[in-house]
C-alpha cells in the first residue's frame, strides 16, 4: 500500500507541475499577443491548444 501512496503523491506533484507550466504558457501567450497584434490568428490557434492542454490535465 505504501508504494501506491508514493506513486499517487508523485503523480499529484507532477500534475501540479504541469498545471503551473500551462499557466506559464498562458502568460507567455498573453505577453506575445500584446507585442505582436498582427499575428492574431496564430495566437488564437496557440491559445486554443493551451486550453485543450489545460482541459486534458484537469
Amino acid at each position: 500500500m505504501d508504494e501506491i501512496e508514493q506513486r499517487v503523491a508523485h503523480l499529484e506533484a507532477e500534475n501540479v507541475r504541469l498545471k503551473q507550466y500551462i499557466v506559464q504558457l498562458g502568460e507567455i501567450l498573453l505577453d506575445t499577443l500584446k507585442m505582436h497584434k498582427q499575428h492574431t490568428t496564430l495566437m488564437i490557434m496557440l491559445a486554443i491548444n493551451v486550453v485543450i492542454l489545460y482541459l486534458k490535465i484537469w
